[in-house]
């Protein structure tokens, strides 16, 4: 009897043995299907237009861009956007890959499409009030150079780069976010002063004032009652005469020039536009035709 349960003990000792690195292999790989490598330095060339030496450096500059503002970025090219436009395959993609950090999704995404001929950044969350439209349009006008001479891992380079930089200088004071659909402003408000500081910062400079006050009023030993500045005898008024001569007068004609043709861009260099995805979710971004 006790022979017997020796051996089913040493069936049930050997046939976890067998099946717990089978559950651990699974389970490694299912923790590689959630956030494949490929996946983690948010490049999606589709088109394949990027060399093995353009990966490292986009990818290295990605890693700069999220350390340095906390937010996300990505670069994806195609070559078949399956009719969409270049705006719709943007969002669309930056959705579907979860591309953004925090509830709000702050981030960026710099589509390179080839089928559309038209490069595209697509902005959300915390990126919207930074990058304005004129900004993405400084962005674009440096990124259209690389890309319309087929330098693409440079012109992606540049757009990271450039978006940083501004992200990192900050919301302009009146900077405002503009509906296309509804047409509705959403200025941004900048945080108010702490109430608590401003009511210390009374106190204590209405205090430093009455201690200076009465500091001086007790070393000149002056009294509010006893004490008045005799002004008749201390003062005195003396009034002379004074012209004005006319010598000479010159008139000079200058011609105003016109006002430059506008450039079809935003009227306002803080307005950020945006405008609702497919998914209803709230998306900025600008684009150039190649």
């Amino acid at each position: 009897m006790k022979l017997q349960k020796r051996t089913v003990w040493k069936k049930v000792l050997l046939s976890v043995l067998l099946v717990f690195p089978l559950f651990a292999a699974d389970v490694r790989a299912g923790d590689a299907g959630l956030l494949p490598e490929e996946n983690e330095a948010r490049i999606y060339d589709d088109a394949g237009l990027f060399q093995e030496a353009d990966l490292s450096r986009i990818a290295e500059q990605i890693g700069d861009f999220r350390a340095a503002t906390g937010m996300d970025c990505a670069v994806a090219t195609t070559d078949d956007a399956g009719g969409k436009s270049a705006r719709d395959y943007a969002d669309d993609l930056y959705e579907q890959q979860g591309i953004g950090t925090g509830d709000s999704h702050d981030g960026l995404l710099y589509l390179i499409d080839l089928d559309n001929g038209e490069i595209y950044i697509s902005t959300e969350g915390a990126a919207l009030r930074p990058l304005t439209d004129d900004r993405l349009d400084r962005i674009l006008d440096r990124a259209y150079e690389d890309a319309s001479a087929g330098n693409y891992a440079d012109s992606a380079l540049t757009v990271l780069q450039d978006a940083q930089s501004f992200i990192l200088e900050g919301i302009p004071e009146d900077q405002y976010n503009y509906s296309s659909e509804t047409g509705e402003k959403d200025p941004y408000r900048q945080k108010g002063f702490p109430v608590m500081a401003l009511l210390f910062g009374m106190t204590v400079g209405t205090a430093t004032a009455l201690i200076t006050f009465f500091t001086v009023r007790s070393s000149y030993r002056l009294t509010w009652e006893t004490y008045r500045y005799p002004l008749s005898e201390k003062s005195r008024l003396q009034l002379t005469r004074s012209e004005n001569v006319l010598v000479n007068q010159f008139v000079t004609h200058r011609k105003i020039p016109k006002n430059p043709p506008s450039s079809g861009r935003s009227s306002s260099g803080s307005r950020t536009t945006t405008h609702r995805s497919r998914s209803g979710r709230t998306h900025g971004g600008r684009g150039r035709r190649l």
